[in-house]
C-alpha cells in the first residue's frame, strides 16, 4: 500500500480572499494501480488561469508535473511517458491521475494556480519562480 497525501498550495501575486484550491488531506494507491487526485477549485474564474501539480518527497526538491489551462484543455508536462495524466471538468475541479503506481510515487502532491491571468508557452514559470530554489522539472 502507498499513501499518497494531497494539500493546499495557493500562488498569486495579488491579494484575493476568496480564492480557495482544496485537495483531500491523503489517498491510498495500491502498486501497480492507478489514483486519480482531485482538487476543488473556487472564488475565481476557472477557465481564466493555468492549473498546475507539483510533487514533494520530503528531504527532496519539489519537482513540477506540469499543467493545465481549463479553457482549451492544453497540457504541458515535464516528464514523458503517459505516468501523469493532468484533466479538468466543468465544475472547476481539476484531476492529476498517476498510472502504474510505485513506492516513487509516495509523496505529498500540490495543486497550484497560476499567479497571472495571461497566458504564454512559459507560464509554469511563474509558480517556479515563486518557489525556487526547492523545485526542479524533470529530465
Amino acid at each position: 500500500m502507498i499513501v499518497l497525501i494531497g494539500s493546499l498550495l495557493f500562488f498569486s501575486l495579488e491579494v484575493m480572499c476568496d480564492v480557495q484550491l482544496v485537495q483531500q488531506k491523503s489517498e491510498t494507491a495500491k502498486y501497480g494501480g492507478s489514483i486519480k487526485l482531485q482538487c476543488e477549485t473556487s472564488g475565481y474564474t476557472f477557465t481564466g488561469y493555468l492549473l498546475a501539480w507539483l510533487k514533494h518527497v520530503p528531504g527532496k526538491e519539489i519537482l513540477y508535473i506540469g499543467y493545465i489551462n481549463p479553457d482549451s484543455g492544453g497540457t504541458w508536462y515535464s516528464f514523458r511517458g503517459g505516468k501523469f495524466i493532468i484533466t479538468v471538468n466543468a465544475r472547476s475541479t481539476g484531476y492529476l491521475q498517476i498510472n502504474n503506481v510505485d513506492f516513487e510515487d509516495s509523496a505529498v502532491y500540490y495543486c497550484a494556480r497560476e499567479a497571472h491571468c495571461e497566458y504564454s508557452s512559459s507560464a509554469h514559470t511563474h509558480i517556479l519562480s515563486a518557489l525556487s530554489p526547492h523545485i526542479t522539472e524533470w529530465q
